[in-house]
């Protein structure tokens, strides 16, 4: 495997100790400290972790950044090579974007490949004002509200399952509403998503296992998201 190592500034505005975007470097954004919120990972052979940055020692925005190493995956996506799952979730941030099923704005992607190891690196922007549908619902909301949140989260996943795209982890922790009263949603943690051959092959893989997660829901929760989505799932 040849030696490659290139970062790509995404976003607009991204300045690390006065460096401008063109002059970033693979190796200065991944030494970057911050606080880790969740559990490391340790699976497909590799390695992942998710820092909350607060950028300009503390006086910039707050970001995500995700590091891996040896975390690969095949497709025929990508013909006969494996790339980082992050490689992914770029890719399906971005087609989701696209479509008005919006996710976080991303930042800058990059890898370095070398012959022992597999490095990448994904920054995207904190969901200011979001939160999540798992923490939303669990809060004392208005009948309204509680109806605004699923009917929009119902007409979001529709937007994307029309694409063919399955998310692969369509947990109500991974959707977010916006404030009050729109109630704007979007998706994050798309590093499992992949086209499928059909919208119903997508809908289906997705929805039996948000119903299945998702425990909190009741019967008039899932009425509610099921109208915004259009048909019965």
């Amino acid at each position: 495997m040849a030696a490659k190592t290139f970062l790509t500034v995404l976003g607009s505005g991204l300045m690390l100790a006065g460096t401008p975007p063109e002059r970033l470097t693979f190796e200065q954004v991944w030494s970057l400290s911050g606080v880790r919120v969740e559990a490391a990972n340790d699976r497909r052979g590799g390695h992942s972790e998710v820092l909350r940055v607060a950028l300009e020692k503390g006086t910039g925005p707050t970001v995500y950044l995700k590091r891996q190493c040896n975390q690969l995956r095949w497709s025929l996506q990508c013909g006969l090579s494996a790339r980082p799952t992050y490689w992914f979730e770029r890719h399906f941030i971005g087609l989701a974007n696209d479509m008005g099923v919006l996710g976080p704005a991303l930042l800058c992607y990059g890898e370095s490949r070398q012959p022992t190891e597999h490095r990448a690196l994904l920054m995207v922007a904190r969901l200011d004002g979001f939160r999540s549908l798992e923490a939303l619902l669990q809060t004392p909301l208005t009948r309204e509200d509680r109806r605004t949140c699923l009917v929009n989260a119902g007409l979001a996943i529709r937007r994307l399952h029309s694409q063919h795209i399955e998310h692969g982890a369509l947990y109500l922790k991974h959707i977010f509403a916006g404030p009050v009263p729109h109630r704007e949603i979007r998706l994050i943690d798309f590093e499992r998503s992949r086209l499928q051959y059909s919208e119903r092959a997508a809908r289906q893989k997705d929805l039996e296992r948000f119903f299945r997660r998702g425990w909190q829901l009741t019967a008039w929760d899932r009425a509610n998201f099921e109208e915004g989505y259009g048909r019965h799932v």
